[in-house]
């Protein structure tokens, strides 16, 4: 080539060949290094995540940390936009510890104030506790008392009638004698009835005197 002569000699060709074989061998090399540099950069960042809604929520708590940990989670998730793997590895490695601590701290102030709410709440807790179950059975208990009601109306209801009938025939046997007696009376007897509740039961003469009704107990 070029006016050189035995320039493309066999052991030329062997040279080169060998030279392509080393130069790809290098290249897969890279290319798989490169691979693997991106899927470790992607994983990394796959556990870098933005700040919690949870932290903005957490805000009405007072939490003395709170701010602070906010920023350095900020700080922290620039790590989402870091393409080139040593910047991404310094990174974490300067922001890792602080992360943590900023973390940690928000976990033991809310660990605190979780302690403070249950100390003031467990009281009322074994209070309502202890009066659920009544509660449960005064509902239970509740429903039945329209039909103790309506048996309690018809018991009485009974009982008067069952009364009535019994005392029925020394009513009239005690109108009958009065007829007989009252001869030139002008009280005209109506009836003879019970009247008060058990235990204080009175017997009441119904009565007509002159035209006005009356009762005579």
């Amino acid at each position: 080539m070029c006016g050189t002569t035995d320039t493309l000699s066999p052991s030329w060709r062997s040279r080169t060949e060998g030279e392509i074989a080393k130069l790809r061998a290098e290249a897969a090399a890279y290319d798989a290094a490169d691979s693997a540099r991106k899927a470790r950069t992607r994983e990394a960042q796959r556990f870098v995540g933005a700040p919690p809604a949870c932290l903005a929520q957490a805000v009405v708590l007072g939490l003395p940390s709170l701010d602070e940990a906010r920023r350095k989670w900020g700080k922290w998730a620039e790590a989402r936009d870091i393409d080139t793997a040593t910047a991404l590895a310094d990174h974490l490695e300067n922001h890792v510890l602080e992360f943590a601590d900023a973390v940690g701290a928000v976990i033991d102030d809310a660990t605190a104030e979780a302690k403070r709410r249950e100390d003031a709440w467990r009281p009322i807790a074994l209070k309502i506790a202890e009066w659920l179950p009544k509660a449960r059975a005064a509902l239970r208990a509740n429903e039945r008392i329209a039909e103790l009601k309506a048996a309690e109306t018809w018991w009485k209801e009974a009982s008067a009638a069952i009364r009535d009938e019994r005392f029925s025939p020394v009513a009239e046997r005690a109108i009958a004698i009065w007829k007989q007696l009252r001869l030139q009376s002008n009280v005209d007897p109506g009836g003879v009835v019970l009247e008060g509740t058990a235990g204080r039961r009175r017997v009441a003469l119904q009565v007509t005197v002159d035209g006005t009704a009356r009762t005579l107990s």
